[in-house]
């Protein structure tokens, strides 16, 4: 085991033996999952109450800890993640799932660490990041090309 894994999370794993031999990892799941659901509710609020859908698309995820998003078009995702992280939101851009870096209008944004009081200032920030930089794409010149 040492040779494939030399750092087990060893901690962790403490952690789990105890609460399988306490018989309370079942009701430990049972908290998570219903605080991962406040959590999901609350974001999917707040992207719904700041009228998010003009910037950004997203699917209510059955499942999982992300929301899988879509923003308009010529708006990339690492762009926006940088000026998003200047407003302390982060998430991963879109391009990283896939193996020929398509999804650069995608990005993935975890919904388990912002808590519910919290959901309506990380999508404003996040929008105001969408906004920002959709503002610089449209104020680019287009290309032109010079024929002769």
């Amino acid at each position: 085991k040492q040779s494939a894994d030399p750092h087990p999370q060893t901690l962790a794993q403490l952690i789990m033996a105890e609460l399988i031999e306490q018989g309370t990892l079942d009701d430990h799941i049972k908290q998570l999952r219903q605080e991962h659901r406040r959590r999901r509710d609350a974001v999917a609020s707040a992207l719904e109450r700041h009228r998010a859908a003009g910037q950004l698309q997203w699917a209510l995820p059955d499942g999982g800890l992300y929301f899988w998003c879509r923003l308009p078009p010529r708006v990339n995702s690492s762009a926006v993640l940088t000026e998003a992280l200047t407003e302390s939101v982060a998430f991963v851009a879109g391009q990283h799932f896939y193996v020929d870096h398509a999804g650069d209008r995608e990005l993935r944004l975890c919904f388990s660490g912002i808590r519910p009081d919290r959901a309506d200032e990380v999508v404003r920030r996040l929008l105001r990041s969408i906004a920002t930089v959709r503002r610089e794409t449209t104020a680019q010149p287009p290309l032109m090309s010079i024929v002769k």
